[in-house]
């Protein structure tokens, strides 16, 4: 289970459109609220990239499979 510290300070993780928004909004929200929704928003932006790294594998799987089957 995710502790809160980890939930809310998650910084293994690149999230450059999270990050950009955030210091676009920075002067309009009260950073409490800031930091809840881009908490949020940089988990799903993760999940975003692990699934398009997880597609691109599989394509690059059925590429190699339908090359061997050519041969």
């Amino acid at each position: 289970m995710t502790t809160t510290a980890e939930f809310f300070e998650d910084t293994k993780s690149a999230t450059p459109r999270c990050d950009a928004e955030i210091e676009k909004l920075r002067k309009h929200y009260p950073i409490l609220t800031l930091t809840v929704v881009f908490a949020l928003a940089r988990k799903l932006e993760m999940e975003l990239i692990q699934s398009n790294n997880s597609i691109v594998d599989l394509l690059n799987q059925i590429e190699a499979i339908e090359e061997k089957n050519q041969q």
